[in-house]
């Protein structure tokens, strides 16, 4: 069997979006040293060559300060200034704006963050303008966050999540390198090879990637499951560490999965359609949810939400039905700390955005 050549991206001129099929997303040297800004690495590091420290370097600082944020589908960027007003769940007229510049940005310029297609997306054009080659795919999400699958059993939204993998010349193989799950995602590359597994920037946790077909219950509808690849997370108890990710399946707790994929790369037509779903659907996961989260340097998470989670999320904690929770989890002794509630008001949470996660809003 002949293998593909890698053929790596050219860095254009002017960055590319999704507004070509023919043409993939790739940034300009002058917006990789925006985004480079944007998370704090200096823009001398857009001349690198691909490798898997650089691979690493931007993945975790890409996690600890662009947010999963859904605060674009409920509230137009003109309505955070002003007098304050009532946050209506879908009342926001912006979207995230993948077909375009406008969620570029929002990101670096605005300092935002967006969901999975929007922070995916634009971390997928950083990485080609350095000569990664990047293959978006699509993934299911587990909906028992953080359950053991032999007792809560088997329970994966439809495919709604994008995910790239990357390699490049000389790599080792392909690697998973998700920038937008959100918490419980993995702030490092991992190897695609059944088996391997990272640590997490948290002693609490660490991660196990396994090939192997779609996990299903007895009798599930999904006839042919898809072959592919389970993420799995390693749980345990309050007060207790993971010494080594290599041992960490050997101590107290369970693997709860966290999303399966397969090898299959999604065209911006597939990610645009999706992304209208999630934007005007009432099924959509965060139609009626509230949440703006961001991994810590020192792996706690701070997070901002309100409303009814989706089924795949914990929200933490007790909730207030008409107030927003704003709090920072720490997953060693599973406590919350620097807890505030606040109206669900466009002036309060505006203000808690741009003082906790920096917002330019």
């Amino acid at each position: 069997m002949t293998v593909p050549q890698l053929v790596p991206y050219t860095r254009p001129e002017v960055s590319t979006y999704f507004n070509t099929v023919e043409t993939p997303s790739c940034l300009s040297l002058a917006d990789t040293e925006l985004y480079l800004a944007r998370v704090e690495l200096s823009p001398a590091l857009a001349l690198q060559r691909p490798s898997l420290q650089l691979l690493s370097d931007l993945l975790v600082a890409n996690h600890t300060h662009i947010p999963y944020d859904s605060s674009v589908y409920h509230v137009s960027n003109e309505d955070w200034s002003g007098p304050s007003k009532p946050i209506v769940f879908c009342g926001g007229k912006d979207g995230m704006q993948l077909d375009g510049p406008g969620n570029f940005r929002r990101i670096v310029h605005g300092n935002q963050g967006g969901n999975c297609y929007a922070i995916n997306s634009i971390f997928s054009a950083l990485l080609r303008s350095f000569g990664f080659v990047v293959s978006e795919v699509g993934a299911r999400g587990y909906l028992h966050r953080g359950k053991d699958a032999a007792v809560a059993g088997w329970a994966w939204s439809p495919v709604g999540h994008e995910t790239p993998i990357v390699e490049w010349e000389g790599s080792l193989g392909k690697y998973v390198c998700d920038a937008g799950f959100g918490g419980g995602g993995c702030p490092y590359p991992v190897l695609l090879k059944d088996g391997e597994t990272s640590p997490a920037i948290s002693d609490s946790e660490s991660f196990l990637l396994k090939s192997e077909r779609l996990p299903t219950n007895p009798g599930s509808l999904l006839t042919d499951a898809p072959s592919g690849w389970t993420f799995y997370r390693r749980i345990i108890p309050p007060n207790t560490r993971i010494d080594s990710h290599l041992t960490a399946g050997e101590g107290p707790g369970h693997w709860s999965p966290v999303m399966h994929f397969t090898i299959e790369t999604l065209d911006p037509g597939n990610i645009l359609m999706a992304q209208w779903f999630h934007e005007t659907h009432p099924a959509a996961p965060f139609s009626k949810f509230f949440v703006v989260s961001r991994l810590l340097a020192d792996g706690r998470r701070r997070t901002l939400s309100f409303g009814a989670a989706p089924a795949h999320m914990n929200a933490g904690g007790a909730a207030k039905p008409t107030l927003a929770k704003l709090y920072t989890k720490d997953g060693i002794n599973n406590a919350e700390c620097d807890v505030e509630w606040m109206e669900t008001a466009t002036g309060p949470v505006g203000a808690a955005l741009r003082r906790d996660f920096g917002f330019k809003i």
